[in-house]
This record gives C-alpha cells, structure tokens and sequence, in this order.
C-alpha cells in the first residue's frame, strides 16, 4: 500500500522552541523517589498527554519516570511511563505516557514546609 500514514494522535503536538532541557528519574517505588541518578534529556515536543524526549541513555519501555523541568515561570514536574524508546544516531528518542503534573513545585514545598511547621509547634503548644 502506498500514500501517506494518517497521524493517530488524539490531541496536537507542540515542538519547543529552543531547546527545553530536564532531568529525568527513574522510579521504583510508586511514591515519587527517584532509584537512580537523574539524566538530562531534551524536550522534543509535548502534549496534554505525553511528551517526547531525547537522551543519551536507553530507557525500558515500562519504566516510570519523574521529569523536572524548571525555567524563569516556574518549576514543574512530571510523572508518567516510557512507551517507545528508539535510537536516533547516537542519542535515543523516547516517548513518555504523562500521568501526572505539577506546576510550582516549590512554591509547594514552601507551603508544605509551613504546614509542618505548624503542626510542630501546635504539638508543642499542646504537649
């Protein structure tokens, strides 16, 4: 069969226009804790749903992963899972399912901190 292959995608791709660097971690306790060093990879192109990265490290398909991407707006992390990995010249092309995101991430480590601070001193208060 000839002619052109149809994009299946569900929802448009958007490539980064500069190079969008990250690190990304490879995780094996389900709570978020990276289980090894994080490697820096290149954002491709992303969507509402997933994103596609460049990296100099073979990732299994499978494999959960934590994206950290920080610039000058904000701080976001992404959680999800590698559905393809390929090589592409030297480097490998991967394709990562999202799951979960969260933007502002320090912002809510600086409320979080608050929280627990609060709670110490009101058991302190009432011990």
């Amino acid at each position: 069969m000839t002619g052109t292959v149809k994009d299946q995608r569900s929802e448009p791709r958007y490539g980064s226009p500069t190079p969008a660097v990250a690190s990304l971690s490879q995780l094996n306790d389900g709570c978020g804790q990276p289980s090894a060093p994080a490697l820096a990879v290149e954002i491709v192109n992303l969507s509402g749903s997933g994103l596609r990265l460049r990296a100099a490290q073979r990732q299994n398909v499978g494999t959960l992963v934590r994206i950290d991407m920080e610039d000058a707006m904000q701080d976001v992390m992404l959680l999800g899972e590698v559905c393809y990995c390929e090589a592409e010249g030297s480097q490998f092309a991967m394709g990562v399912r999202l799951e979960h995101s969260l933007v502002h991430t320090e912002s809510l480590e600086r409320l979080r901190q608050r929280f627990v601070d609060e709670e110490a001193g009101w058991v302190r208060r009432n011990a």
